[in-house]
């Protein structure tokens, strides 16, 4: 069976402070690993939202919150339509992120797009502080 999932990694660079989670909603599917409740400064946190049994695909979001930062990531890699992903991050203005996607198993990430077709899902999102540099896909 396909694989319909959508699978998340949330990178963060030292200069960015601990994000705490706020929601971590599952429109489809079920996450497991779940979205960890705190992302220390310096580390990564992988999670997946698998895809139910049936004709129906991943959907989810997380949103994380910090000292002087917001982070909100939307995903979805449903059966009968098209892929989409936003990442968005507000606060004071000295944090940004850097986010691709990668649909299927090419091994092409798109830099803030997201590929319409394809299966599983994969979103890299990258928070740093807007004084390093940028950070590229994962491989």
């Amino acid at each position: 069976m396909a694989d319909y999932s959508s699978y998340v990694t949330i990178q963060v660079s030292k200069l960015v402070p601990q994000l705490t989670l706020g929601n971590a909603r599952a429109n489809s599917g079920s996450y497991d690993p779940q979205p960890p409740q705190t992302i220390e400064p310096g580390t990564t946190a992988n999670f997946q939202l698998h895809d139910p049994s049936g004709p129906y695909g991943s959907d989810g979001s997380v949103s994380y919150n910090g000292q002087g930062i917001s982070l909100s990531a939307a995903y979805a890699c449903p059966y009968w339509s098209s892929n989409t992903g936003e990442v968005g991050i507000g606060g004071n203005g000295g944090f940004v992120a850097d986010w691709y996607v990668q649909a299927g198993d090419d091994g092409y990430w798109m830099r803030q797009q997201v590929p319409g077709r394809g299966h599983p899902l994969r979103l890299f999102v990258a928070v740093r502080a807007a004084s390093e540099p940028v950070v590229g896909p994962p491989g």
